[in-house]
């Protein structure tokens, strides 16, 4: 358990205000910690309360101390008998907020990803200080620019990604391979001659990993002979698709590697040349411009994925129960996973409009082009979460759709991937809540469980 005072708080990108707390004098307890961007920060008091109690985003904050409220959007706890705090990543949380106190010494500070001190309207950042025996950090030479700059936060966050990325990548073509076996296609269009005449690094490699984990599938066997002749794109140009998201990671990779070994700071000292410049590293246009690119490629992971779930839904092209579903008129199936993988590849859409076409100047226009790498980044991080969720509804899916197509087994690293998912998720009989199911193989992808599993049977992935 982490105590974080509330007048100095610490946030980086997996800190956040989402998980069990009490409230102690004016310290904050934290249990569980999850995803945060923007927190937002109000202290007032309750006698600034013009109502009885207030109603914030559907929250009742009743006036009895100690007591601490909280929802999906806004934390309030109680620092004293006569005062709150309020914590949110909805700023518009606090314009209800204000419009039921008196303006008077009412603060509202905003806090990213640097450690912070929340100065409330009428009073000094080291008046709040000592207000809980804290003694402010003492900061050397750099060190105010180091906490508070944004070309580290884009560094931080394009290294993650990238880390991220090369695993989902892996999982694209594990998943792949299970729903080419899992609605009977074929892996012939994934024969290394036809990528060697197309070249590109990604594409061998992907094909290379598809030819891999299908080889000798006993499941491809059994219908060797059968009148289908190619499959749709999303399943016979994997490999070109894969491959083409492969080269967004390796250049981002590429650019974030780069980064991490370079100086950012301003001005520069050259000791030995005895000669101080100001100039402009500091700038992040390459990692803006780099994630940018890799949330584009990400995104088209939700596509292709997309894609195979929706022919695994459709009796006409899979020749499966509609839904994966024995009763599909009784039962809906997997048809709302489906609208789920559909209602987030259509979400990344969104998400992958260019930050680093945007620039808007401050600082009296001497700071008069910015690259907006940090909304870049955390905009990549919102479309790799996408992805890892579709890509847990098509393990859904083409696990379900193994069971139909039984007693014919897949690979032994396929197999080994249904036998991991059916510890966790039991085949589907009638409807239930697919939320748990899709939660549970979201946690073996987090994990990297399923990667584990299959180069466990037959060597790492490319």
């Amino acid at each position: 358990m982490t105590d974080i005072n509330v007048s100095a708080l610490h946030f980086d990108h997996k800190l956040g205000f989402f998980g069990d707390y009490e409230s102690k004098s004016n310290i904050l307890k934290i249990s569980e910690v999850k995803d945060l961007t923007i927190v937002q920060i109000a202290k007032f008091k309750k006698s600034q309360v013009n109502n009885d109690q207030i109603r914030i985003n559907s929250l009742s904050l009743p006036k009895n101390y100690p007591e601490v409220s909280h929802n999906d959007n806004l934390r309030v706890l109680w620092t004293g008998p006569d005062t709150w705090i309020c914590i949110s990543q909805d700023s518009s949380m606090f314009n209800e907020i204000k419009n039921s106190c008196n303006d008077a010494d009412f603060g509202i500070t905003d806090l990213s990803h640097s450690r912070a001190v929340v100065q409330i309207q009428g009073e000094q950042s080291i008046d709040v200080l000592k207000e809980v025996n804290l003694k402010p950090a003492i900061l050397g030479p750099k060190d105010g620019l180091a906490l508070i700059n944004g070309t580290a936060i884009m560094a931080a966050l394009g290294a993650m990604a990238v880390y991220e990325s090369k695993n989902l990548i892996k999982l694209s073509d594990i998943a792949c391979a299970l729903t080419v076996d899992g609605i009977r296609g074929t892996s012939k269009a994934f024969d290394l001659d036809i990528s060697s005449l197309k070249p590109h690094p990604g594409q061998k490699d992907s094909a290379a990993n598809l030819e891999k984990l299908l080889a000798n599938s006993e499941l491809m066997l059994s219908h060797s002979d059968c009148e289908r002749v190619q499959d749709p794109y999303s399943l016979r140009c994997a490999p070109q698709v894969h491959g083409a998201i492969r080269q967004t990671i390796r250049h981002a990779e590429e650019v974030v590697q780069t980064e991490l070994n370079s100086i950012t700071d301003n001005p520069l000292i050259f000791c030995e040349k005895e000669k101080v410049i100001s100039g402009g590293n500091f700038h992040g246009q390459a990692l803006a411009f780099c994630m940018d690119y890799l949330a584009i490629g990400l995104a088209e992971i939700c596509n292709i994925s997309e894609r195979r779930v929706e022919k695994m839904m459709n009796p006409s092209f899979s020749e499966l129960p509609a839904f994966l579903t024995k009763n599909s008129g009784l039962n809906s199936g997997l048809m709302i996973a489906h609208v789920s993988a559909a209602a987030l590849t259509s979400e990344n859409k969104v998400f992958c409009h260019p930050a680093s076409v945007d620039s808007i100047p401050t600082s009296t226009d001497k700071e008069d082009h910015v690259s907006m790498g940090v909304t870049a980044g955390l905009k990549l991080w919102k479309v790799l979460e996408n992805v890892k969720a579709c890509l847990a509804i098509e393990v859904l899916c083409n696990t379900q759709a193994l069971e139909f197509q039984r007693p014919y087994k897949s690979t032994p690293a396929l197999e080994s991937v249904y036998n991991l998912v059916r510890e966790v998720v039991p085949p589907i009989e009638e409807d239930r809540v697919f939320y748990n199911d899709i939660q549970n193989i979201l946690n073996l992808v987090e994990n990297n469980n399923i990667i584990t599993a299959v180069e466990n049977n037959i060597g790492e992935l490319k």
